[in-house]
């Protein structure tokens, strides 16, 4: 008997009792009040009876969570909202993965270069030598790479759709590829110049952002848009037929 008081009081420590106490002050401040809301939920209102047909004051319901989370409202207020947030979310997490996991890659790499380096200062090789032999290193890098390259022919769109696409699975907007892509490629193929196809002035591409409208709405306008509406009052034309516009 002794013995065992001796280990209770032994066991009996002071952060073994504050901890004991925060335990029963975080119960009654917390799961206590937070039972006591959720009980709330389950039971039927005096202003309710009518919104719940043959209920009675105090009986157990679900028609609260019913209406919160499995109605029309819930769709629209809840799990939309939810289901954009986690597509969201879910891209930024993918780029940020793809960029912290390129820029691992780049600082092991550099790391193990530069490694190598160090081995060879050591051995008493000049730096200008090393210097040089990295500089043909990569263009071998370069030539070997070209080698394994595919040639894409411009007139393929399939085909460079295909790339956009892929370049674009990396980016926020993964989930619009099959409408970005195309819409891509055919600014581009727009404005190539078929004498010099590896010269592409994007300036000639611009993007316009309007507030309001969605990824969705994004379309390809092969022209001029004027963002000014014709003036009725001064006697502005509404319609032309057959224009020609002269840009200064």
């Amino acid at each position: 008997m002794r013995s065992a008081y001796n280990h209770f009081r032994l066991g009996l420590t002071p952060q073994r009792i504050l901890a004991f106490l925060f335990l029963i002050v975080l119960g009654y401040l917390v799961i206590v009040p937070l039972f006591l809301m959720v009980r709330e939920t389950f039971i039927v209102h005096p202003l309710e009876r009518f919104q719940i047909p043959g209920s009675r004051v105090g009986e157990w319901t679900t028609a609260h969570w019913k209406r919160n989370f499995l109605s029309e409202n819930a769709y629209a207020f809840f799990y939309r909202p939810l289901i954009n947030t986690l597509k969201i979310a879910l891209g930024f997490s993918m780029l940020a993965l793809v960029i912290g996991g390129t820029l691992a890659w780049l600082v092991v790499l550099c790391g193990a270069l530069l490694d190598k380096c160090i081995g060879l200062l050591g051995r008493g090789v000049h730096p200008t030598v090393i210097s040089d032999s990295m500089a043909t290193a990569c263009d071998k890098a370069c030539e070997i790479l070209e080698g394994m390259a595919i040639p894409v022919d411009l007139e393929d769109r399939e085909s460079l759709i295909q790339a956009a696409t892929t370049s674009l699975g990396s980016k926020v907007v993964a989930q619009y590829s099959n409408l970005l892509s195309p819409i891509a490629v055919d600014c581009v193929l727009k404005v190539l110049d078929s004498s010099r196809p590896d010269m592409i002035d994007l300036r000639d591409v611009k993007i316009v952002k309007k507030a309001g409208g969605t990824i969705d709405d994004t379309e390809l306008v092969e022209g001029i848009v004027f963002d000014q509406k014709p003036s009725k009052a001064a006697g502005g034309p509404t319609r032309v037929e057959d224009a020609k516009i002269g840009l200064i």
